[in-house]
């Protein structure tokens, strides 16, 4: 925290930023140098006060910007810093709730030819030893640096406002319409401390006393939150034909593939927050024979990773019924039976059934790919150990 700033020093940083550098001040920085107006509009803000240390989450309140490209709301213990003389041309990217509205967490700015990330979070060693806070920097100092383009799938702008997203856009972020409705109702309105609501609960409770004064601002990490809300509600039957578009724009849709992923559908709904999300978390099930491996699976099926999937496989044959709990007996009796723990049969397993893709527990999976295809892709990878 330094109090005073030179002519000459100011000017050097001025032309340090403006010349095409980059510069990341973070926390307390906004209030130093406090005789200097210029570097108080470089960081784009200056720091007013703060409350006592506390929990909050900041949000990302701008997911397509680079600097956010990765980056997740997070609870951090940190001072909740309040700022002033903020820049009309910062662009925040992160907030947190501050007296009924929202306060920036963190913003970016260009100046000249330069590039400016600030976060008002980061007091102690709490904030520092978070895995997400060390995400939050390095992602803003990459950007900062110009390590990171300013390639956003953002939407065009015509006569200096936003144009509407291209369908191919609007296709990455397709939300149930309860869903999209419950998000922009809390947008603007409130009702103690409900976060969603349904249609006739919004229906029943709404009033005007209950609009918000504070201004909103697109999160969609929070209107993914609440559409996956609706979508772990949702009737099986209308999800899975609202699905079907997006399962079908991943690949033919065979008449084999639909049974599992109809049957696997109840027990997979938490597995987006959009329907192309979920619709992708499917891809374990229709993937095609012989599987095509990823690099952890291919370093999983070793020979001996294949040798106990061969041994494994000849008790699997041998079940009189093929459910989720025949099958998990059976692959606990044979752990016991070879002296075995799940992590060293799992991982073989899991690398024949799925190919490295991402999948639940084995023992459903290996009920909703059925006996016969469980077997096959298991012999797929036996064969190719033997050749």
């Amino acid at each position: 925290d330094h109090g005073d700033l030179s002519p000459s020093q100011e000017a050097a940083m001025l032309a340090f930023v403006e010349g095409g550098k980059g510069f990341v001040p973070i926390h307390c920085a906004s209030h130093a140098f406090r005789n200097s107006d210029a570097y108080t509009k470089l960081v784009g803000g200056r720091f007013l006060r703060h409350a006592a240390m506390t929990t909050f989450t900041p949000r990302v309140i701008d997911a397509q910007h680079p600097s956010m490209q990765g980056i997740k709301g997070f609870p951090i213990f940190d001072e909740p810093y309040v700022s002033d003389q903020l820049n009309p041309d910062n662009w925040v990217v992160m907030t947190r709730l501050e007296a009924g509205g929202y306060e920036p967490s963190a913003w970016v700015r260009k100046q000249g030819k330069g590039r400016v990330f600030y976060t008002a979070l980061g007091h102690d060693q709490k904030a520092w030893d978070l895995a997400p806070y060390h995400a939050l920097l390095a992602q803003g100092i990459k950007w900062a640096a110009g390590r990171i383009k300013d390639e956003t799938p953002k939407v065009a702008v015509v006569d200096g406002k936003p144009a509407p997203l291209s369908p191919a856009e609007s296709m990455k972020h397709m939300h149930l319409p309860e869903g999209m409705k419950a998000y922009l109702l809390r947008l603007g309105w409130s009702h103690g401390d409900q976060e969603i609501f349904t249609e006739d609960e919004a229906i029943r409770l709404f009033g005007l006393d209950g609009i918000n004064k504070a201004p909103a601002r697109l999160d969609l990490e929070k209107l993914g939150t609440v559409n996956a809300h609706f979508i772990r509600e949702a009737a099986n039957d209308r999800l899975f034909d609202l699905l079907i578009p997006f399962l079908r724009a991943e690949g033919d849709l065979d008449p084999s593939a639909t049974d599992r992923i109809r049957t696997a559908l109840p027990h997979m709904k938490d597995r987006g927050a959009t329907l192309i999300e979920l619709a992708a978390a499917f891809r374990f099930l229709r993937a095609a024979r012989p599987l095509e491996l990823a690099k952890n699976a291919k370093k999983a099926l070793s020979e001996e990773g294949v040798d106990r999937l061969r041994k494994l496989s000849s008790e699997l044959r041998n079940l009189a019924t093929w459910t989720t709990a025949s099958i998990s007996e059976t692959i606990t009796t044979y752990c016991t039976a070879t002296g075995l723990s799940m992590g060293q049969i799992g991982p073989p397993l899991r690398a024949a059934l799925t190919g490295g893709l991402p999948a639940p527990d084995l023992a459903p999976v290996m009920d909703w790919l059925g006996r016969e295809e469980t077997l096959g892709r298991i012999d797929d990878q036996i064969q190719t150990g033997a050749g």
